[in-house]
């Protein structure tokens, strides 16, 4: 957790409705015209609309700070710098509030434009369209020990322009991950539903597991492409390769048990792919074969463009894994209420972690309600019903044993919020 313990600031939950008010600073379609630090003693932002930091304005971010975006809200950023470095211990926040009632959309993200420089070091970011949209544009960010969840994209660039790289990051349950940024490295990527990375220059020493694609798209020595040291495992398909050039250093990867193919060859029309000495988990070409479509599965190609694996690693022991990450989410589950009524009150996780516990307090900070099942009130109903799908977890509970009146909502020992029953 952080060391900053917020002051109790509460939202009013009426009837079918709630309005969070816990936001300390509020910018509205506002335009920075000189340089600004955010403080933790302002923290948390709301930023509604967009906000533009231009013309050579430097924003400084603080440890710690907490910067919350209403549904299609965003930053731009337009030849200015934003420098937002947080530490292990107090990390910097985008994203929605972390109580959100019967709202699953996005805000926009952080447009990169032209002479954007954009640092991130301990951050976390959730739930944007584009968490970073860089422009065909001379602009720049690095990324640093930051965690990803639940965005549309991570990383989407357009053009050959500016330099782009993310180092010790964790990306977790976003559609898309990273997509042609000039450096990639020490990264962890998981469960993401499309892929997970698009490779453009260097990308070495990451770990993807569980994800749809792990690897898509190209590569090229004109990027300065390597792809050395990587560990792609139990994915739907580890590699989806378009084109390939033979003179990019691609060695010493570990590449096995994804479920469909280890390597699917897109393009089928060019040369040969050769990329000896690599890990398959085997030495069985046989069976590595078999975890490789290329021109050979495909009739309508005539055979060409195969890929060639030998000789293979003996013994994947010689893939060193990526090294630890301090990329942990530091702050609390972020979780929302949804199907407010009268009689009923849903509280579903949207972090893929699970709420463990639920309590619900009278003004005097009595438990009326505690769902952890050896607690529970003899005089309080177990109205909970858990419901499970894949990693999320969801609880409802009927709200019939409680009086009229105010009562205080905590969710696994979080920051609480007021509910008003009438």
């Amino acid at each position: 957790m952080m060391k900053k313990i917020l002051p109790f600031c509460f939202s009013i939950l009426c009837l079918f409705h709630a309005q969070l008010l816990n936001a300390q600073t509020v910018l509205s379609n506002a335009t920075l015209t000189q340089n600004t630090t955010w403080t933790i003693e302002n923290s948390p932002y709301l930023i509604q609309g967009d906000l533009y930091v231009i013309d050579n304005v430097e924003l400084i971010i603080n440890a710690g700070v907490e910067v919350f975006f209403e549904d299609k809200a965003g930053i731009v950023l337009r030849n200015a710098k934003i420098t937002a470095i947080g530490t292990i211990t107090d990390s910097i926040y985008f994203g929605f509030s972390n109580v959100l009632i019967a709202n699953t959309n996005q805000w926009k993200g952080i447009l990169l434009e032209e002479g954007a420089e954009i640092t991130l070091k301990y951050c976390i970011g959730k739930n944007s369209t584009y968490f970073l949209y860089a422009l065909p544009a001379k602009s720049s960010c690095k990324v640093q020990n930051s965690t990803f969840k639940l965005n549309n994209y991570v990383f989407y660039r357009n053009s050959n322009l500016g330099n782009y790289a993310f180092e010790n990051c964790h990306f977790e349950n976003n559609d898309i991950g990273v997509e042609n940024a000039n450096k990639v490295v020490n990264c962890f990527f998981q469960y993401h539903s499309q892929f997970a990375l698009s490779p453009f220059g260097i990308c070495e020493n990451n770990e993807f597991t569980k994800n749809g694609i792990a690897v898509k798209g190209s590569f090229s020595a004109q990027n300065g492409c390597t792809f050395l040291y990587n560990n792609i495992y139990e994915n739907k398909t580890g590699i989806a390769m378009d084109t390939f050039r033979n003179d990019i250093p691609f060695l010493n990867n570990k590449i096995c048990n994804n479920s469909i193919f280890n390597l699917y060859k897109i393009q089928r029309n060019t040369a040969n792919v050769q990329i000896p000495n690599n890990c398959w988990c085997t030495t069985d070409s046989t069976a590595i074969e078999e975890s490789i479509w290329d021109g050979k599965d495909d009739a309508s190609s005539g055979g060409s463009e195969t890929v060639s694996f030998m000789p293979v690693l003996m013994d994947c022991n010689m893939v060193p894994p990526p090294p630890p990450t301090d990329t942990t989410d530091l702050r609390n589950p972020f979780w929302y209420l949804t199907n407010v009524s009268e009689n009923t009150l849903t509280i579903k996780s949207a972090d893929k972690e699970p709420i463990v516990s639920i309590k619900i307090l009278n003004l005097s900070g009595q438990v009326v309600y505690d769902d952890a099942p050896a607690n529970k009130l003899d005089n309080i109903p177990q109205y909970v019903n858990c419901i499970c799908v894949d990693l999320f977890f969801e609880k409802t509970i009927s709200l019939d044993f409680l009086p009229k009146g105010i009562y205080i909502l905590q969710v696994n020992q979080e920051k609480p919020i007021k509910i008003v029953r009438w």
